[in-house]
């Protein structure tokens, strides 16, 4: 998620400013906000988001995996 939020530096400075929920630290939000990002545009695409972030940063097979079962936040629980 770090090198998503590199590579757009726009959405980086969104997250800076944007508020953190009670009791969430800084890191946690913005890997949250990222993720939410990036599933907007994978989505966009017409593609899943774990997919998405592979072909965008080339993230390894072990983290695509990890990506597949996370839960777009999103989507209702």
């Amino acid at each position: 998620m770090a090198e998503f939020l590199r590579r757009v530096p726009a959405l980086a400075r969104e997250i800076e400013l944007s508020r953190l929920e009670e009791n969430e630290d800084a890191q946690a939000y913005r890997l949250r906000k990222g993720w939410a990002e990036l599933c907007i545009h994978a989505r966009a695409m017409g593609v899943e988001p774990w997919l998405f972030a592979h072909l965008l940063i080339g993230t390894p097979a072990e983290q695509v995996e990890r990506l597949k079962n996370t839960r777009n936040p999103l989507l209702p629980d």
